[in-house]
């Protein structure tokens, strides 16, 4: 009830991630799936790869991963 009453109100809610929850990987991925702006959100096939290097890696790539992830969101979408 809260989310819609929110989303009735204009806001677009997104659900909070403490740092207790997942990876670091895994948290990126979840707060770029759930971008505000939709041309900022990965595609299935990015949300695939990156959810089988989150797999194969683990915590221990998460910093580089970030990093990529960070680099790229200040870059905007890439060009087709």
């Amino acid at each position: 009830e809260k989310i819609l009453k929110a989303y009735l109100a204009g806001q677009e809610p997104r659900p909070e991630l403490g740092i207790f929850i997942g990876s670091m990987e895994m948290r990126a991925f979840l707060q770029d799936t759930w971008h505000v702006e939709a041309p900022k959100r990965p595609s299935a096939s990015e949300c695939v790869a990156r959810l089988g290097e989150i797999r194969q890696h683990g915590i221990l790539h998460s910093v580089s991963l970030m990093t990529k992830n960070f680099k790229r969101s200040i870059s905007g979408p890439p060009h087709t």
